[in-house]
């Protein structure tokens, strides 16, 4: 795993150990910043169910403002930490130790507004529908902004009301979806 582009291109990323975490396969990685390649330079990314950090410091290296990443597993905020300094960018990234849900509700109330939305969940369990329903309650999805959900093509997910799909690719067992919110803003 390696940041693929930008200021810190080849740069090698720790991954958390116990095999948990899911990390983003770099083509799929790859593939999803060159659809959005003109929508990271300044923007303000969340990344959650983070893992080892890898769609933060990916956007960190391609110019966004400021990244928020999420994960509530120990190992993976010890492992996103020291992603973190190695990459140099602790001014910033962000990083909490939370629930996706929680995290979204506690951003609300930082008053935090997103451009960009990362969110790449235990397959199978319901995350996404959940996550959006999360972010449209406490509208922390800026004007414009976009959700990257992915998801096992095996999950059965619906988009909830007021959320509209922009497009989905498939790497395999990957799906990849991108989101944008009618009544978001």
């Amino acid at each position: 795993m390696r940041i693929i582009t930008g200021t810190k291109r080849g740069m090698k990323l720790y991954a958390p150990r116990g095999g948990k975490v899911r990390p983003t396969a770099d083509r799929v990685k790859e593939s999803v910043f060159s659809i959005l390649s003109g929508c990271i330079e300044g923007a303000q990314a969340l990344d959650l169910f983070s893992g080892s950090a890898n769609l933060a410091l990916e956007s960190f290296s391609r110019g966004a403002q400021a990244v928020v990443a999420v994960d509530d597993n120990p190992e993976s905020i010890k492992c996103m930490k020291l992603n973190v300094q190695k990459a140099q960018a602790s001014a910033r990234i962000q990083i909490y130790r939370k629930d996706a849900l929680k995290a979204i509700e506690f951003l609300f109330e930082k008053q935090r507004r997103f451009d960009l939305v990362f969110c790449d969940p235990p397959y199978n369990m319901g995350w996404p529908e959940r996550v959006l329903q999360q972010i449209k309650k406490y509208n922390i999805l800026a004007k414009d902004g976009i959700i990257v959900v992915e998801y096992s093509r095996h999950e059965n997910f619906l988009l909830p009301g007021d959320f509209f799909l922009l497009r989905t690719q498939r790497y395999g067992e990957t799906m990849v979806a991108f989101i944008k919110c009618e009544k978001c803003d």
